[in-house]
C-alpha cells in the first residue's frame, strides 16, 4: 500500500465552511460534493483561489511530493459537532499574501499524518476515489503502529487530464 508519514508544524487554514449531515436534517449539506458544487456555482470558490495568494506554508516543500498542487483543498473534523454531522471546509493554507478577512480561520496543530496518494485521471466519480482511499487507510491502520487522531485533509493537485489527490489523516502512535 502506497503511503508516507509526514510531520507538520502548526499551520493556519482559511476558507469556506459547511456543515454536512449524514442524516437528512434540512439545515446541513447532504454530502461534501454539495459544498463544492454550491461554491463553484456562486463564485466563492474562484474568490478563495484569488484570495489564497501563492501558497507556501511552513514546511510546504517537505509536505508535498508534486509541484502541481492546487490552492484549495478539503478539511474535515476540525471541530466536534455530534454523531451525525461534521464540519467541512474548502480551504487554502494561510500564506503571507493571503487575504483572509472574510473567511473562517482554523489553526491546525503540529501533527503526524498518514498520507495516501491516489491518481484520479479524468474521474467523473471522485467519491469512488475517496471510498478507496478510506478503505486503504482502514486496512493500513489495523496493522500499523498508529491510530487515527482527529483531523483529515483532502489534498488536490494535477491537471484537468491528470487529476491527483491525497488523503491526509492525522495519526498518533498506539499506546
Amino acid at each position: 500500500m502506497d503511503y508516507r508519514i509526514v510531520k507538520t508544524e502548526p499551520m493556519k487554514a482559511f476558507g469556506l465552511e459547511g456543515i454536512v449531515s449524514t442524516v437528512e436534517d434540512g439545515k446541513s449539506y447532504s454530502h461534501v460534493g454539495a459544498i463544492w458544487d454550491d461554491n463553484f456555482g456562486n463564485g466563492k470558490y474562484d474568490k478563495l483561489i484569488e484570495d489564497a495568494g501563492e501558497i507556501k506554508p511552513n514546511g510546504y516543500d517537505a509536505m508535498f511530493v508534486r509541484d502541481d498542487m492546487c490552492k484549495v483543498h478539503g478539511l474535515l473534523n476540525y471541530y466536534p459537532i455530534d454523531d451525525t454531522t461534521y464540519g467541512y471546509m474548502q480551504f487554502s493554507f494561510v500564506a503571507p499574501e493571503s487575504k483572509t478577512d472574510s473567511y473562517k480561520i482554523v489553526e491546525l496543530p503540529a501533527a503526524t499524518w498518514a498520507v495516501f496518494p491516489q491518481p484520479v485521471g479524468k474521474s467523473d466519480e471522485p467519491w469512488k476515489v475517496w471510498s478507496v482511499l478510506y478503505q486503504n487507510f482502514n486496512a493500513w491502520v489495523e496493522t500499523s503502529e498508529f491510530e487515527k487522531s482527529e483531523l483529515e485533509l483532502e489534498i488536490y493537485g494535477g491537471t484537468p487530464g491528470d487529476l491527483y489527490c491525497e488523503l491526509w489523516v492525522s495519526v498518533v502512535r498506539k499506546a
